[in-house]
């Protein structure tokens, strides 16, 4: 049988070692104030939805100032279907670009707005038209990539077009759809429909030439338009079309759609590609290009790593400023190289080990609203119907949680449009480990002066 009786006796702690072990309970204090840092995460969110809520409130009350913006000649084609159902239809928002596009038909100016890019392809828009001749056998994918832009007069556009076999217009036909082609439709400042065709016979610059709204066939072109211009280029697996139309031709509808044709002697149209599934004047997309005032206005509220949306009463994107991925330099992030003392050196050491510890703010992730033109969210929904709501959400790459928060707008009390501000939990982040920080140097130094003193008792007392 196995003593301990003497086991006792055999370990013996001086008065140093057992108050060493007394002001280790002080270890507790740093993890319950741990524990209550995490429950303050909810405190915070809720502080950041009634932030976010008052922002949209007075951002709501500045733009009732301009309601000239809600004014439409033109409304979605079933003006009477819900909000739900009227923001499915097609609708496109131009966004402003930092500086006029060089038109080369290369794509080296727009890669500062590749989260702007829509693509389509044949298993998503598919509108036949009954009067062409359309090769429906064997089928392969066709697809595009789609950007565009306003900047002063002018609007840019940009189309890469996945397409093996480019087929040019025959220099002796005076047929513009036997081959490869751009098609615009768009309607007038004075509300006309009018179509315009985009062929050519080899790469380089590309003219517009006008066709009756109805004719399919396209044998003839009504007149050439020099106001639009275009660059076509040959790239590997296909072609790009960059082109530039004048504002001032633009209305309030506009729609683009790509022709397909990989046959060079039968010429018939495999693929038409719209960007509105249709070609017929009601499903033409709705447009929406911010005037200079109400983008000024816009940016002057704007504030921190936050975005606004301006939408009407269909959900239509009508305006937006900020960016939700700027990044947020702190102090120490511009400081001057050469002027690093030893303090700042121990400084930088110590927010490694932070950085290494904790969470950190995520400064990029997968932003799914980049470029939609459309918001018809369940709080969007809500503030068209005059509630002014939140929600949380989480980017697809779950880097980071979005919050949005949307306020109704009125005209002469009907309702006009809706404003929703987005703001990231990047901000609750930096707080909780902000002090979360506070905590452990406020607790070692506590350890520490706690240590001193009691070993230092303990010394005497021996």
């Amino acid at each position: 049988m196995l003593n301990f009786s003497g086991l006792g006796s055999a370990v013996k702690l001086n008065i140093r070692s057992k108050i060493l072990l007394v002001s280790l309970a002080l270890l507790i204090i740093p993890f319950v104030g741990y524990k209550y840092i995490q429950q303050m995460e909810e405190y915070l969110r809720l502080e950041l939805e009634k932030s976010l809520v008052e922002n949209a409130r007075v951002i709501a009350a500045v733009i009732q100032s301009y309601p000239e913006i809600f004014h439409t000649r033109v409304e979605p084609g079933n003006s009477d279907a819900p909000v739900n159902e009227v923001a499915a239809e097609r609708h496109l928002y131009i966004r402003p670009l930092q500086s006029a596009i060089q038109m080369d038909g290369y794509a080296d100016d727009w890669i500062y707005y590749r989260d702007r890019i829509i693509a389509y392809s044949t298993s998503e828009s598919l509108s036949e038209i009954p009067s062409m001749s359309l090769e429906t056998s064997r089928r392969k994918p066709f697809s595009y990539r789609f950007q565009a832009g306003h900047f002063g007069r002018y609007l840019y556009a940009l189309f890469q077009v996945k397409d093996p076999h480019i087929v040019y217009r025959q220099a002796n036909d005076i047929s513009l759809i036997k081959n490869d082609y751009l098609q615009i439709a768009l309607t007038d400042p004075k509300n006309k429909l009018r179509h315009y065709i985009l062929a050519t016979h080899s790469p380089g610059r590309i003219s517009a030439y006008e066709i009756a709204p109805g004719e399919k066939q396209a044998k003839t072109a009504t007149h050439l338009e020099e106001r639009i211009q275009a660059v076509w280029q040959e790239t590997p697996g296909g072609y790009n079309v960059e082109l530039q139309i004048p504002l001032s031709m633009l209305g309030e509808r506009l729609t683009f759609a790509v022709a397909n044709v990989d046959d060079s002697v039968k010429r018939n149209i495999q693929f038409f590609l719209t960007t509105t599934a249709s070609n017929q004047l009601d499903k033409i997309s709705t447009i929406s290009i911010p005037t200079p005032q109400i983008e000024q206005v816009l940016h002057r509220i704007v504030r921190g790593s936050s975005r606004i949306w301006l939408l009407n009463k269909y959900a239509h994107v009508i305006a937006s400023a900020g960016n939700l991925t700027n990044p947020v330099l702190e102090p120490d992030d511009v400081e001057p190289f050469m002027d690093i003392s030893f303090k700042q050196v121990i400084t930088g050491m110590v927010r490694l080990f932070y950085q290494m510890l904790l969470p950190q703010p995520a400064r990029e992730f997968q932003d799914d609203l980049s470029n939609v033109s459309v918001l018809s969210s369940k709080e969007v929904q809500a503030a068209l119907k005059g509630q002014s709501t939140t929600k949380w959400r989480q980017t697809p790459d779950a880097r980071v949680n979005i919050l949005t928060a949307t306020y109704p707008i009125y005209e002469n009390g009907s309702l006009v449009g809706a404003v929703a501000v987005e703001e990231t939990s990047n901000s609750v982040l930096i707080l909780q480990n902000k002090a979360i920080e506070i905590l452990i140097n406020v607790s070692v130094l506590g350890f520490v002066i706690a240590m001193v003193i009691l070993l230092s008792f303990a010394t005497h007392l021996s």
